[in-house]
């Protein structure tokens, strides 16, 4: 069974060119790049395999609805442009989708970093992520709204279980790469999403529209390492201190009104629950800056309040039809306008 690809890039397109060369198999109908820059990309492999799209929007959740609007066959692969394939990527892929194309919706790729910076590896910490099992701790975490979670359970305010590491049911997946059908995507996800990502304030767009595929289509983790994460720095991580916990912090209203969206559950009761989280978050920072103070402790805690104001005063969309057909118009006139789509092809 066949598959498209949808890679988005934005200002990098060495790295495009290169993997779009690294992804050529004759298992693969069409390569799809979604570009946010202004770049030309030299490609030397089969043009009449590959389709450009020019995104107006410099966003990669619009990007990937964008490459979707332009795909061709019902199931996609979507690549960040930083992933390079291990051998046999293309086999293993088509194996996986023609043993679960009937019964699943989504399935999450494995994917290993070739290089962690030094923001990943040391500033990322959570205050939740003493692995203690004591019911002290675990009465501590669910009163915080960070509780220990079962692996491949999506939660409130974005909290997620690992994912699992054998073949296995899961509510969320990683965004680097995973494998989805087109008839389950976008099929009950808040695009108000977009709107965040577009004003640098949006985080958990791979979480959130995989936990809305789980509500309607199973999700499986398929646990064999297919492709590497070659980031080597340039990336959301590598922001300063203060302006990436302003943004996870913001983020997480977002992230539990979807969730309680997709359960059914009360708005207000979400309001409430985010106040909570958010306290505790701001108490553990406060402890960790006290207890060992520093510049980056101090920016982290400022950051992370100053989301948490923002998003309390944030007015969300009203109607939610009203901002998902605004971004359908967006896809339609990037297609459209740039007369790429699926007529444009690189020769």
């Amino acid at each position: 069974m066949n598959f498209d690809i949808i890679i988005t890039s934005y200002n990098r397109p060495k790295k495009v060119e290169w993997l779009v060369d690294a992804l050529q198999s004759e298992i693969v109908n069409k390569i799809i790049i979604v570009d946010s820059g202004n770049n030309d990309f030299n490609l030397a492999s089969d043009g009449s395999k590959i389709i450009i799209c020019r995104s107006s929007h410099k966003n990669q959740p619009y990007q990937r609805f964008l490459g979707v609007h332009n795909a061709e066959l019902d199931w996609i692969l979507f690549l960040d442009d930083d992933m390079e394939p291990i051998e046999g990527w293309d086999i293993e892929i088509r194996n996986i989708i023609e043993k679960y194309c009937y019964s699943t919706g989504m399935i999450g790729l494995k994917f290993e970093d070739l290089h962690r910076n030094s923001f990943l590896k040391n500033n990322l910490q959570s205050i939740s992520s003493n692995k203690s099992s004591s019911s002290l701790n675990k009465l501590f975490r669910k009163i915080s709204g960070y509780p220990i979670l079962p692996m491949g359970t999506y939660y409130k305010n974005g909290v997620k279980g690992a994912l699992p590491n054998k073949e296995s049911q899961t509510d969320h997946v990683s965004g680097g790469a995973f494998l989805a059908s087109r008839k389950f995507l976008y099929k009950n996800v808040n695009l108000e999403l977009f709107s965040l990502y577009e004003n640098r304030m949006g985080k958990g767009e791979d979480g959130i529209l995989s936990y809305s595929i789980s509500k309607i289509a199973p999700i499986i983790m398929f646990p064999t390492q297919l492709f590497w994460h070659n980031d080597q720095g340039n990336s959301v991580y590598t922001q300063n201190f203060y302006q990436f916990n302003l943004v996870v912090a913001f983020s997480r209203l977002f992230l539990n009104r979807e969730y309680y969206r997709l359960n059914n559950m009360s708005m207000f009761r979400s309001r409430l629950s985010f106040v909570n989280y958010s306290f505790w978050r701001i108490l553990g920072l406060s402890i960790n800056f006290l207890i060992r103070p520093s510049k980056s402790r101090l920016s982290s805690l400022k950051g992370y309040l100053m989301g948490v104001i923002k998003a309390i005063f944030y007015k969300y969309q009203k109607n939610m039809s009203d901002i998902n057909q605004y971004w359908m118009e967006q896809a339609i006139k990037d297609s459209e306008f740039h007369g790429e789509g699926k007529e444009k092809y690189v020769k």
